[in-house]
Formats: structure tokens, C-alpha cells, sequence
């Protein structure tokens, strides 16, 4: 689990990934394949990225940051996606 200081734009190249993210007292995950890409707003928001599936994930991500700022902040796992 964590978060960044800024936005990520992340596209998926190969394999599936799973984005599990934490939003007040929710927590959802969604699914991407390769072709496919979000934005992670960055911020308090905190979420994890796992390849569930059996073939290889392979991502590219831009991410946007102030200058001088780490690209990932770690977080506990949030207690709403135990």
C-alpha cells in the first residue's frame, strides 16, 4: 500500500493487473489488461497494484511530482480492505 505526491498516469503492456484502492470507507479493486491504462490521482490516495494472474505484468507509468518530492510515500494497509 501507498501513495504519491502526485498524479500517475500507469498503462498496462502485458499481463493483467489488479488496483486495489482505498476511498473513505470503501475499498475497491478494478482490473486493467494490457491496452488499457488509468490515472492514479496521487495524494492521500492510497492504493496497491498486484498481478493476480499467472502471466508476466509489465506496466509503464508517468508519474508527476514536485521537485525534490519522493515518487512513493508507504502506507499500512487501510483497515476498510482487510
Amino acid at each position: 500500500w501507498h501513495s504519491h505526491p502526485g498524479p500517475s498516469l500507469i498503462f498496462v503492456v502485458s499481463g493483467t493487473i489488479t488496483n486495489y484502492m482505498s476511498d473513505g470507507h470503501h475499498c475497491m479493486q478494478q482490473d486493467y489488461t494490457a491496452g488499457q491504462g488509468f490515472v492514479d490521482e496521487g495524494g492521500d490516495h492510497v492504493h496497491m497494484i498486484k498481478n493476480n494472474g499467472s502471466a508476466a505484468a509489465r506496466t509503464i507509468v508517468v508519474q508527476f511530482l514536485p521537485a525534490g518530492a519522493t515518487r512513493r510515500i508507504d502506507a499500512d494497509q487501510p483497515p476498510n480492505c482487510g
